[in-house]
């Protein structure tokens, strides 16, 4: 194969003589710059992102007609038209390059999930609907045409992307892409499985059919609420590490609050658990109905699920409540909409998972009941962020980045509650790990190095912790040192949320480390933001 990737990341001013002109007409000017690039291939606009600082045009690849994955441009434009940032991931290809062309393949897309389906030996039940993607995926090889099939299924359980060949019906990967809290090596069990496969086409009508019921009764009508929750959690409430799991009860009554639960829905004389951002339901093993009152109050406690439901809705909900305060609303809103929530789901398994696929969360309950902590709820809501933002939030270091990300967002908002810059502000899942359930994490790993060299995974082994902490440590040690000094909490979650826009598919730690750096420069010129947070991303050795 012949083809090769440009430079990825351009932090732009003025002084690089650029010769795309401003304009009223933003797409306009990305397009003039894609030809001062020399990116002449057949660039499709994808989407537009509006941020703080600007728009941002994403542009990805089609060759005869179809999407090249990961070859994605994005060029960010300010206010005034000029372009400030590009991301080029663009890939060259040579006239002989040997690329099925659409209308050789054998395999139809209907066909290609019939393919994935069997492959699978599905035997339970869908949890969404299918979908299948032709595209060209890159490989040492060249270029393949495929299908990338999405099938959600309860059994053999998981979130599974099959790959399968589009001319020869090959089967060329399988993986569970929802993306686990902590390390999860998923069972491929379908190979195993010696049972007859249900049928894909009764599992989809029956899906069918489940949906349209739901939606002939919704039709929301929102009022307030009042509910019973940990904020954010025991460990930091009462300052205690000697709670766990079997601790009695009585020993939790200080660490209770009551908040009020601005909006939820009203179904006849029933409140639901059901608002603007936030649904809580039941789409995962075990089969827990969604709770709901007669008199909008939820002040059950731990050990009810009841509990459960109401710290999953306020900690999501405030959550995106205060990323509108930091103005990101109207054409910069992310995030927007009602995700779904199953608050007790993956089996039991003591573990919480994001779903890209269908924008869902889940979480489990074994030992501490997961979203008995803020910090593993925000955590989940962090992977949603950024697959939000940024379209193509794949390759390169962003499994890491994912997980220390969302540490960061966890450890955020625990950092300014009561006890929180005082009782072991580093840790993160202070009251579901650090314990005998699991060992949690930190964001203080101050002797860990990133090698640009290598790709950081999500949970990978790095010399002196794990690849998730290498990310986490250089955002929150330049939070706490910020904040410290007197800078807003506020401005400094603003920047970390502004520097993932504009960024595209294959992102490097140092990528993000610069893209931070420049919206600190840009959203506080004169603030000392820009240079706390390159010195703790150059004390790892992520930015030179």
């Amino acid at each position: 194969m012949s083809w090769k990737r440009n430079s990825v990341i351009a932090l732009l001013s003025s002084t690089l003589g650029l010769s795309v002109y401003a304009s009223n007409n933003h797409e306009q000017v990305a397009r003039a710059f894609l030809q001062q690039k020399n990116i002449n291939g057949d660039m499709r606009l994808s989407t537009v992102k509006t941020s703080l600082l600007g728009e941002h045009y994403y542009f990805d690849q089609y060759l005869n007609g179809v999407k090249v994955e990961d070859s994605d441009v994005v060029v960010s434009i300010d206010e005034q038209g000029q372009v400030f940032k590009s991301w080029n991931k663009f890939a060259s290809f040579s006239t002989n390059e040997k690329a099925a062309a659409p209308g050789l393949e054998l395999v139809s897309m209907e066909g290609a999930l019939d393919l994935a389906w069997n492959h699978l030996k599905v035997h339970g039940d869908l949890v969404d609907m299918p979908t299948a993607k032709k595209m060209y995926i890159q490989t040492q090889d060249g270029l393949k045409l495929v299908y990338k099939t999405e099938l959600n299924v309860t059994a053999p359980y998981g979130y599974w992307q099959v790959v399968v060949d589009a001319v020869t019906g090959n089967i060329i990967s399988t993986e569970n892409t929802s993306i686990p809290r902590q390390a999860k090596v998923w069972e491929k069990n379908f190979s195993e499985f010696k049972g007859n496969t249900v049928s894909r086409i009764e599992k989809q009508n029956q899906l069918r059919s489940e949906k349209m019921m739901k939606e002939l009764n919704e039709n929301p009508t929102y009022v307030t609420a009042e509910a019973t929750v940990f904020d954010p959690n025991p460990v930091v409430t009462l300052m205690s590490t000697t709670l766990n799991d079997n601790t009695r009860g009585a020993e939790f009554e200080e660490a209770y609050v009551k908040i009020d639960l601005p909006e939820v829905s009203m179904s006849g004389k029933n409140y639901l658990l059901s608002g603007p951002f936030i649904k809580i339901a039941d789409f995962e093993s075990p089969r827990t109905a969604p709770s709901q009152t007669n008199n909008g109050v939820w002040d059950a406690q731990r050990g009810d699920n009841k509990f459960n439901d109401a710290m999953t809705f306020y900690h999501i909900d405030q959550s995106q409540r205060y990323i509108q305060s930091l103005g990101f609303t109207g054409a910069k809103a992310f995030l927007n909409f009602p995700v779904e929530v199953d608050s007790d789901g993956l089996s039991g398994q003591d573990n919480s998972h994001f779903i890209p696929g269908s924008n869902r969360l889940a979480f489990g309950h074994g030992c501490v009941d997961d979203n008995e902590d803020s910090d593993v709820i925000l955590h989940e809501y962090g992977h949603a962020i950024q697959h939000n933002i940024t379209p193509n939030w794949r390759g390169g270091d962003t499994g890491a980045m994912g997980e220390g990300f969302g540490d960061y967002w966890a450890a955020s908002y625990s950092l300014g509650k009561t006890n929180g810059r005082d009782f072991h502000p580093d840790w993160v899942f202070k009251w579901d790990g650090h314990n005998k359930c699991w060992d949690g994490r930190v964001l203080s790993r101050l002797n860990m190095r990133y090698d640009h060299s290598r790709t950081y995974s999500a949970h990978s082994s790095v010399s002196g912790g794990v690849s998730d902490e290498l990310w986490s440590t250089p955002l929150f040690q330049a939070l706490f040192e910020l904040t410290e000094k007197g800078v807003a909490h506020s401005e400094v979650d603003q920047i970390v949320l502004e520097a993932h826009y504009g960024v595209g598919s294959g992102a490097k730690m140092r990528d993000l480390a610069l893209a931070t750096v420049q919206a600190a420069k840009r959203l506080y010129p004169n603030g000392i933001h820009a240079q706390v947070f390159e010195e703790k991303f150059k004390h790892h050795g992520i930015i030179q």
